[in-house]
């Protein structure tokens, strides 16, 4: 305090530092005696002489809230707890149909469900999974079933771009594919190439098959084959297809039955086109059949025994076999067909004439 401060005086004279002195200790004596006529102690003494200073104090002036502005650092602590509860029961939530999902509980599934879970919420936020992939990961066909049953997405992406049909493939769980493939789900679907998106394994364009032969799922190869044959021929983005992934990963079974669907599909494909445009086609077609399908058969009774089984039952030989019956099939369907045009343009002509 400065020297003009610590001498200003009063009206009457005295001193204003001395005046206020005296005013606090006549309140503090009146406070006391006020206490113990109440049987208060000391501490609540000076809590009541605390709290009439303070009230004395001018209160701060809070500026009139706006629609647009943001809640006081008060409001923000009033909401606090219930956001932080509101929080709390999210994850509670969330960590039962994770258990549920990866540990097959439809009780428990069936009732989040029905007390209005989102089923497509991220559950697991290191991996971005929803409760079907945790399920297709896992292998729990009656949990995945469930889920579709409550509206879920089959196709739904987590951080690294897999579907749960990818999942089911990758970890070599038939039923969980086959419960997918049923409801509709396109095992064509591929994982899409996104910048900044890092894999210990380049899986940009894999697609299930490329995922089963990665992992040497027979049963799943079979079972996707047997669905969709022309799987086989298509690549990623590296320009692999499936029996090169198997061939990397040294899945040598896989790669051999992959390679042997892989020609059956050529035979089907360039015999088609050539039998779609002549009588000649046909011809030369046939003849392309017969050479190739004598080539690969002589290869795969070296390579691969006759007795090794994909799925069901069938043998890679017998694989080639029906692809190469089936191209025979479509042959003598196509020479019927040219057959047919033929005498329909003839009888058109006749026609004419008279």
């Amino acid at each position: 305090m400065s020297a003009a401060a610590g001498n200003e005086m009063t009206s009457n004279g005295s001193p204003v530092v001395a005046v206020h002195r005296e005013r606090d200790i006549a309140e503090e004596q009146a406070i006391r005696s006020m206490a113990g006529s109440a049987g208060n102690t000391p501490m609540d003494v000076v809590v009541g002489k605390l709290a009439r200073h303070t009230s004395r104090l001018p209160k701060a002036r809070q500026p009139p809230a706006s629609a647009g502005s943001e809640p006081t650092s008060t409001a923000r602590s009033e909401e606090q707890p219930d956001q932080q509860m509101r929080n709390q029961l999210i994850g509670a939530r969330n960590q039962q149909m994770h258990n549920a999902a990866k540990f097959g509980n439809v009780v428990d599934c069936r009732r989040l469900c029905t007390e209005g879970f989102d089923v497509d919420s991220i559950i697991d936020v290191s991996h971005g999974s929803a409760a079907i992939h945790v399920a297709a990961a896992s292998g729990q066909r009656d949990i995945v079933d469930v889920l579709l049953e409550a509206g879920a997405d089959d196709d739904r992406r987590d951080t690294k771009g897999l579907c749960p049909l990818h999942l089911a493939a990758v970890h070599g769980h038939k039923s969980v594919l086959e419960s997918l493939v049923d409801i509709g789900a396109d095992i064509r679907t591929v994982v899409a190439a996104k910048k900044g998106r890092k894999h210990k394994v380049d899986i940009a364009g894999w697609d299930a098959l490329m995922f089963a032969a990665s992992a040497g799922h027979m049963d799943i190869i079979g079972e996707l084959l047997a669905t969709d044959g022309d799987l086989v021929l298509s690549k990623d983005s590296k320009g692999r297809t499936a029996a090169d992934i198997a061939r990397e990963r040294s899945h040598v079974n896989a790669a051999e039955v992959l390679e042997i669907a892989s020609e059956a599909r050529r035979v089907l494909r360039k015999g088609k086109r050539a039998a779609r445009k002549s009588k000649a086609g046909l011809r030369s077609g046939a003849t392309f059949v017969s050479r190739l399908s004598m080539r690969v058969s002589m290869r795969v009774s070296v390579r691969t025994p006759a007795s090794n089984e994909v799925a069901g039952g069938q043998s890679p030989r017998g694989m080639l076999d029906g692809a190469i019956g089936s191209f025979r099939s479509s042959i003598r369907s196509a020479r019927k067909s040219l057959v047919s045009q033929r005498s329909s343009r003839v009888s058109s002509r006749s026609g004419a004439t008279m």
